[in-house]
């Protein structure tokens, strides 16, 4: 749960302090002033949490002309909270964008990069499992749930779609929405794997095809054409080897022929060992990369207390530990590369000699004989590496065409695997089918009429067609061309989400921000939500934040004779209220 958000550069109007439950963050407009409520600050709180939680979207913000301010008088901002029983402080600087400064519990506050932090933060908010796993780097792509800003809210149409980026495909956002509700997404995840293998196979042979169709030839065609080279080039070797010499041309010739085949074998190991060792130092730089004593020590000091807990160990030797695996793995690749390395050299050294060795014998024959038989060597000698360049890389489209039909199988097994595994949840999907008929419940509640026809429903489809996800989430509203029946289909399913998570003590955050999503959801609907979260907030820990102006949560009489009230006590799950005056707006001013 948030605890507290301030600033020790003192860019905030005031400490913003968190409880559980419900948290209203209100923008209330003065009488006598025009500007109303924007730009006094509401979403600005949700996007500073959001910044704090490493959000690229919202730094980008932060770094546009009319928040300058931030940068040029040196303001920083703090996030306390409380995760599994942990306590994280989080401070950035906005001259520092690519660094953010984390302590944890009583330990020292450190310093890490942006991408070094997400992996922190993803083990602690979003851990994985057999069952529930995600793609790497989904730090972000999960904590979007979570932090909602209203710039999100008024493009979000669709509420398995929270994301907004080019990148968020259905099936990745499928992927995530197994995740966060509870159910196995390993297999798709598995899945989605393998449809990027095949993606990567794919445009490895559309390369190879390109190169060889260069000839304005098809690809069966060239087939054909290289069984018939082959006999030509038999005909010619023949003809070299029966070509009426004296003994000593006749050796020349013999061995002549010895290193052609001798250096077609060694350009190829040659090129297949410098192909490995590209490749293993690329990987090599990537890893040594990550490995680097400070970043070693950084990573077990953020978890040395909860290995603390399991082992009982020193972090002295958890990081002896890491530091031998670390040690292992360079001294593997390194060795592996070292001896390719030299082998790759003695190959070049033997490739070298030889080729000297041919010309040698070449000028030879070329000094005392006409030059036909020198034609008729270096036709063979052309053709030959023309006809091993060929077969090369029609080799290598077979052997990915091979890979392929194995993907395809793979794809097979991870869509039977995906069925079985919802089948084995169905238990789970029933529960959240329940919660979210709950709230359309509290949500409709004396106007029932209204919430016909409205519906969840998570399962696999029979047929399907080429690279369609093999899960639907589908949820069925009425009148949804209405701005606010989209709206309150957001806020139910994001509630299910989140309730789900907290009733079934699945390891996500206990927090769920919303800025600007009620806006336009008739007063009863939203006064019934807003009544159902709070009595839900009193019987398990969680924390619902969320921004409203003033008018927009303001019971007139009219509404109660119609029998709209709230059953809590408003003004105590207020945590601030911002209003159109320049001392009470967040930053001081009108921004």
């Amino acid at each position: 749960m948030l605890k507290k958000l301030w600033s020790p550069t003192g860019l905030l109007l005031q400490d913003i302090n968190f409880k559980q439950g419900l948290n209203l963050i209100i923008g209330s407009a003065k009488d006598g002033q025009s500007h109303g409520t924007n730009g006094i600050g509401k979403s600005s709180i949700v996007r500073l949490i959001d910044y704090l939680l490493l959000s690229s979207d919202t730094a980008k913000i932060f770094d546009e002309k009319k928040y300058a301010f931030l940068k040029e008088q040196g303001h920083q901002v703090c996030l306390l909270l409380e995760n599994g029983g942990e306590l994280l402080e989080i401070r950035r600087s906005f001259g520092e964008p690519k660094k953010v400064y984390i302590r944890e519990n009583i330990q020292a506050e450190y310093p890490y990069e942006i991408e070094e932090a997400k992996k922190l933060l993803s083990r602690k908010f979003f851990p994985q499992s057999t069952e529930r796993k995600y793609p790497e780097g989904s730090y972000r792509n999960l904590m979007n749930f979570f932090v909602k800003d209203d710039l999100t809210s008024v493009k979000r149409n669709d509420p398995i779609a929270y994301l907004q980026h080019g990148g968020a495909k259905k099936s990745l956002l499928i992927l995530l929405n197994l995740y966060l509700l509870g159910l196995s997404s390993a297999h798709l995840n598995d899945l989605l794997k393998t449809w990027e293998t095949t993606e990567e196979l794919t445009r490895e042979v559309k390369v190879l095809q390109k190169h060889l169709e260069t000839s304005g030839k098809p690809i069966s065609q060239l087939r054909s054409e290289l069984a018939v080279k082959g006999k030509e080039l038999a005909l010619i070797r023949q003809s070299l080897n029966e070509f009426k010499l004296n003994d000593s041309f006749k050796k020349i010739s013999e061995r002549i022929a010895e290193l052609d085949e001798q250096l077609a074998s060694l350009r190829k190991k040659e090129r297949q060992t410098g192909n490995q060792l590209e490749k293993l130092k690329k990987f090599t730089e990537s890893s040594q990369s990550e490995i680097d004593v400070d970043d070693v020590r950084k990573q077990y000091e953020s978890v040395a207390l909860d290995l603390g807990r399991i082992v009982r160990k020193s972090l002295e030797e958890v990081l002896d530990f890491r530091a031998s695996i670390t040690r292992e793995r360079l001294k593997f690749y390194g060795n592996r590369m070292t001896e390719l390395s030299s082998e790759h050299k003695k190959l070049l050294a033997e490739i070298q000699e030889k080729d000297a060795q041919r010309a040698g014998l070449m000028k030879t024959i070329d000094d005392n004989m006409d030059m036909s038989l020198t034609e008729a060597w270096g036709r063979y000698a052309l053709e030959s590496a023309k006809i091993a360049e060929i077969r090369q890389r029609l080799d290598g489209i077979e052997k990915i065409h091979a890979e392929l039909g194995r993907m395809q199988h793979d794809e097979s097994m991870h869509h039977m695997q995906i069925q079985l595994a919802l089948s084995e949840y169905s238990e789970s999907v029933e529960t959240i089918r329940s919660l979210f008929n709950e709230i359309v419940a509290a949500a409709f509640e004396d106007i029932r009429y209204e919430a016909k026809g409205v519906y969840l429903d998570i399962s696999t489809p029979g047929q399907l067609k080429n690279r369609n996800v093999p899960v639907k989430i589908e949820i069925g509203f009425p009148h949804i061309e209405a701005l606010g029946q989209t709206k309150l289909k957001t806020v139910i399913y994001d509630l299910t989400v989140f309730l789900n998570a907290v009733r079934e003590n699945i390891p996500l955050p206990d927090f769920l921000i919303h800025d600007g999503v009620f806006h336009g959801i008739e007063i009863r609907k939203k006064v019934n939500l807003l009544n159902y979260i709070h009595k839900q907030s009193e019987q398990g820990g969680f924390q619902y934040i969320t921004t409203f102006n003033e008018d927009e949560i303001q019971i007139g009489d009219l509404d109660r004779n119609r029998g709209i009230n709230y059953r809590f006590d408003l003004d105590s799950n207020i945590i601030v209220n911002l209003k159109d005056k320049p001392g009470e707006m967040l930053f001081g001013f009108r921004f």
